[in-house]
Formats: C-alpha cells, structure tokens, sequence
C-alpha cells in the first residue's frame, strides 16, 4: 500500500500538477517511500498501516519528493547539501516513533547520534492537540 500521492509529491518539486512527465518516476518513488516507511514501523506495529495517520501520508510524500530530487539531480555530484525532503521524512518518522511507542530513532547515526525520546519528541508540542495528530 502507497502512503504518498501523486500531486502532493509533485507539490513539493514545483512540478506543475497537468505535467505528467515525470509521473512514473514519482510513482515508483511514492512506493519506494511506502516500502522505507514500512520496514522501520514494522518491528512495532502491522503494516500497511490502515489506516493511514496524516503524519505517515506527509512522510511519504516528503521521502517520495527527495528520492525523486536525488534521482535528477544526481547526489553523487559536488553538491554535497543534504536533501531537506529526505531530512524531513527522517525526523518525522523518528518522532512519530518516539511518541507512538517511545522507539529510538532509527536513523540516529544518519543525525550525528541524535535521538528522539518519547520525552524529547513530545516536549516539542504545546499542547495535547498537536500531540495527538500523531495518534490520528
């Protein structure tokens, strides 16, 4: 199951929503995100998720949209600037599993040894209202 969408991907490059150019390589990004997003919700929880919070949705469109920026502008290249979409997707995934179950963040060494505690993670939100867009 796809947690990311088409337009919200393409939202997010600037692409206009009619160009379907790059359609398939979004496509195949959106799934790529979904499958990423599974394999560090898995030791937690049954996935697919069903259904799917928000949270998950903007995680996977924000992962799709760097695997995509990655693929056409060629990471290997001299620009060494970290892809925000996939830095993004990172950090929400590690707060929603550090709110949800209060797991380590996975990509912890990926951050310089930073880490999300359930304490950390839910210190950010002001109120119980914000926390619970990641119960949704």
């Amino acid at each position: 199951m796809d947690y990311g969408d088409m337009n919200s991907v393409k939202e997010r490059l600037n692409t206009p929503l009619n160009d379907s150019e790059e359609d398939s390589r979004i496509c195949r990004a959106i799934t790529q995100a979904s499958v990423l997003i599974d394999q560090e919700l898995e030791p937690y929880t049954t996935v697919p998720l069903n259904p799917v919070p928000q949270v998950i949705e903007d995680c996977a469109n924000d992962w799709a949209a760097g695997i995509v920026r990655n693929e056409v502008t060629n990471p290997s290249s001299q620009d060494s600037s970290p892809n925000v979409f996939i830095e993004r997707a990172k950090e929400t995934l590690c707060r929603y599993l550090a709110l949800k179950w209060e797991a380590p963040c996975p990509f912890a060494a990926a951050a310089e040894g930073m880490t999300f505690s359930g304490k950390i993670a839910s210190s950010r939100y002001k109120t119980d209202e914000m926390k619970d867009q990641w119960d949704e």
